[in-house]
């Protein structure tokens, strides 16, 4: 099935290669596709709990669903994440 999540926080390319590496590594996640516009994160899954596995993710490092508070600790995390992104694709 395919799921997209509405996300925070989301300010660049570096903040997309962070966000596609870690749900890449999520089981049963696939076809990762973020719209940096629209703040949209795009992703194929086959069991509903790989669907919560996102969502836990996605609050996890940073970039929590647009229905949750956008705490500072998620805030800072985001940023965080974002430089990650970045040096991996120095």
């Amino acid at each position: 099935m395919r799921a997209f999540i509405i996300i925070q926080n989301l300010k660049c390319n570096d903040c997309v290669n962070s966000i596609t590496k870690k749900l890449t590594e999520i089981e049963n996640i696939t076809n990762v596709e973020i719209d940096i516009e629209d703040s949209k994160v795009y992703f194929d899954y086959n069991q509903e709990e790989a669907l919560h596995a996102v969502q836990l993710k996605l609050k996890e490092i940073g970039y929590p669903s647009i229905d949750e508070a956008n705490r500072l600790l998620y805030k800072g995390r985001s940023y965080i994440n974002c430089a990650l992104g970045k040096m991996n694709t120095i």
